[in-house]
């Protein structure tokens, strides 16, 4: 559990590096089926770059065996080398099946080209923490300090800064915001000594907790919608509605829940557009680059 946590699985960080480094501009992907048939029968799983492809991989691989035995048809899973990459490939409707998070899902929908089938069944908030031994203990305390985020584009980092302004932490006491790729490496910079302060999800946080990282809470956010399932708006119906049964479905079973244990996932329930309306203040903070 601690490397999925700290962004470094069993094959260790080289691998890690060698997979960024070697990403460049292109997608990251699995490897595809040799042949033709399933090439062409293939469905397209998007996730977003929260974590290292190859911890992604890693650890949405037993979600891809489920949907690829209850669907009857094999799914591949691809990512992103970062966040404005994976936007840029949704306008362009490179996935079929995608999870994202949920403002990414809203201005996604917007553009018309996929679907909101299900989310999260546990919403979502930024926690601001801080190493057990830091001297803060109240969220003045950070005015003018070093915040580590996760990527500028992430949830957690839009509602995050919008809830320290909140707080009264604006002007001369604006901290000084830096961007980590990925939300362990934004907690690994507070323990490190490399940020005074770190926001993350209270998904990652938890995590952290229970593989023994030396956080603790000071502020936040209010709750807002968890992460978002979405399929391209010009599949079948049919193939629609059997994607958001396999999802929805996955607490109903033994099966599914050790899947959704492996992915350290709540579970799913069914949505649609409306359901990620109470982002929309947040968007005009978003950065939507490329």
């Amino acid at each position: 559990m601690l490397s999925r946590v700290l962004g470094m699985p069993g094959c260790g960080l080289v691998l890690c590096l060698a997979c960024w480094l070697g990403v460049g501009s292109m997608a990251v992907a699995e490897p595809a089926p040799t042949d033709a048939a399933s090439q062409q029968n293939v469905l397209r799983f998007g996730i977003l770059p929260f974590e290292s492809p190859v911890t992604l991989f890693k650890r949405f691989a037993p979600l891809r065996d489920h949907l690829s035995q209850v669907l009857d048809r094999p799914v591949a899973l691809e990512t992103a080398k970062d966040f404005p990459e994976f936007i840029a490939r949704l306008r362009d409707r490179k996935y079929d099946i995608v999870l994202t998070a949920p403002h990414i899902a809203l201005r996604t929908l917007d553009q018309g080209r996929y679907a909101a089938v299900a989310r999260h069944n546990a919403p979502l908030a930024t926690m601001i923490v801080v190493p057990d031994d830091s001297p803060m203990h109240d969220p003045a305390q950070l005015a003018g300090l070093r915040m580590a985020t996760p990527p500028e584009e992430a949830i957690a980092t839009v509602v995050g800064k919008r809830h320290l302004e909140g707080l009264g932490l604006t002007g001369e006491r604006t901290l000084r915001y830096r961007a980590f790729r990925t939300h362990n490496a934004a907690f690994q910079a507070a323990l490190s000594g490399q940020a005074d302060a770190a926001m993350i999800a209270n998904t990652i946080y938890a995590m952290a907790k229970q593989a023994g990282a030396k956080l603790r809470l000071l502020t936040r956010s209010q709750d807002f919608p968890g992460m978002a399932i979405l399929t391209g708006s010009d599949l079948p119906p049919a193939l629609v509605a059997a994607i958001r049964d396999a999802f929805v479905s996955l607490k109903d079973t033994p099966e599914g829940r050790q899947v959704l244990e492996q992915i350290s996932h709540p579970s799913y329930q069914p949505a649609t557009a409306a359901d990620f309306e109470p982002l929309r203040p947040y968007l005009s903070a978003a950065p939507s680059k490329p």
